[in-house]
């Protein structure tokens, strides 16, 4: 009788663990899923931001401000107020601030992921800041130069998002 409860009780956690493995698996794909979700959303955000008229224009001739500059921020200030990012900055290939959102008075930790996305020329992630209390997230997107048919378009700047 002991040797038969014994496998009853072995078969009964074996088929536990099995249970527990599939279930954890299952919530780690469903969680990499939204993950993934979240950042192409994101990313939507920050290309479609990058291929604006104004910003090309501003890249392309930064010294011409104005109110060209002033609409320029009043579309990041929507921007970030309608998708919740706490900053929004326009930076050229060498990593100066050419606009920001007004609500983003002081350079935030954008260089990582805007210098990786000028080099790479494609879509970066960084995760920034001090400490786990102070961290922030940057979407870099760079911004190619609007002509079509070339083989490799240009960098113009980069357009980053930063998420608290």
């Amino acid at each position: 009788m002991a040797g038969f409860m014994r496998y009853h009780i072995e078969t009964e956690r074996r088929a536990a663990v099995a249970q527990l493995r599939t279930r954890l698996t299952t919530l780690a794909e469903d969680r990499g899923r939204l993950v993934s979700d979240w950042l192409s959303t994101r990313r939507a955000d920050a290309e479609l931001l990058a291929t604006s008229p104004s910003i090309r224009a501003l890249l392309g001739a930064p010294e011409a401000g104005g109110e060209a500059q002033a609409q320029l921020v009043s579309q990041l200030d929507r921007t970030a107020r309608a998708y919740g990012y706490s900053a929004i900055a326009v930076l050229d290939t060498a990593g100066r601030t050419l606009a920001r959102d007004s609500s983003a008075a002081a350079p935030g930790p954008e260089a990582p992921a805007a210098a990786a996305a000028v080099r790479s020329g494609t879509f970066r992630v960084a995760i920034g800041g001090e400490g786990p209390e102070r961290a922030s997230l940057s979407i870099a997107v760079p911004v190619h130069a609007s002509r079509r048919g070339a083989g490799t378009r240009p960098i113009l700047g980069v357009v980053v998002f930063r998420m608290p």
